[in-house]
């Protein structure tokens, strides 16, 4: 006969179990923006300060330089000081009025204040856009149908991870992206063209 031999019970401490969470960044001071323009784009647009955020639209009696426009139809670039990163999630609110198109670029290569390659992903009337700016030249990757109403903020998000590109409006992902012609390590900010266009919230981080 087989003898029975006791079990031993070890009393085991529970610990509790800890997630690494990453905090969303603050929102950038869009005062601290440094502006830039296309290759072969002319000057570059100028940037009104508002109280909740910044737009692409100068008011009557604030002087702009030679060549820049006061309705929003040109080309006004906003880049983040002090910010370059290859893999990256940039988010702002953005609304606009008119053919306005605001958006977000990413993986910027500048020198001194001229962007010679680039990705845009832009909102407009139907939905949102994403480009693809290099030699000159730009070149729409992508384009999907949403919901957008004028004159109301719409959350726009990009995140970008190697040759992955992801879209969000309004918390919803977009069809992804994928591309490999721009993926060095770039500057990253805002843009808006076609008519008045108004951001606030502007966030970015490194991932």
């Amino acid at each position: 006969m087989n003898a029975i031999v006791p079990t031993l019970l070890i009393p085991v401490a529970i610990l509790p179990i800890s997630c690494a969470t990453t905090p969303d960044p603050k929102p950038i001071d869009l005062a601290t923006l440094e502006s830039a323009r296309e290759a072969g784009g002319g000057v570059a647009g100028p940037w009104t300060p508002l109280e909740d955020g910044i737009t692409n639209l100068v008011p009557d009696g604030v002087e702009i330089a030679e060549g820049q426009v006061r309705d929003g139809t040109g080309v006004s670039i906003g880049l983040l000081k002090g910010f370059n990163a290859r893999n990256l999630a940039i988010e702002a609110n953005v609304n606009y009025s008119g053919g306005g198109a605001p958006g977000l670029i990413f993986r910027a290569q500048e020198k001194d204040g001229v962007i010679t390659d680039m990705y845009a992903a832009t909102l407009f009337a139907n939905g949102a856009n994403v480009w693809r700016f290099s030699g000159g030249r730009w070149m729409l990757m992508l384009t999907e149908a949403a919901k957008i109403t004028p004159r109301v903020p719409h959350a726009l998000r990009v995140e970008a991870k190697g040759d992955r590109i992801q879209v969000y409006v309004d918390g919803q992902p977009l069809s992804e992206l994928r591309d490999d012609s721009l993926t060095a390590a770039g500057r990253a900010g805002i843009r808006a063209l076609e008519g008045p266009c108004k951001f606030s919230g502007l966030r970015a981080s490194e991932r």
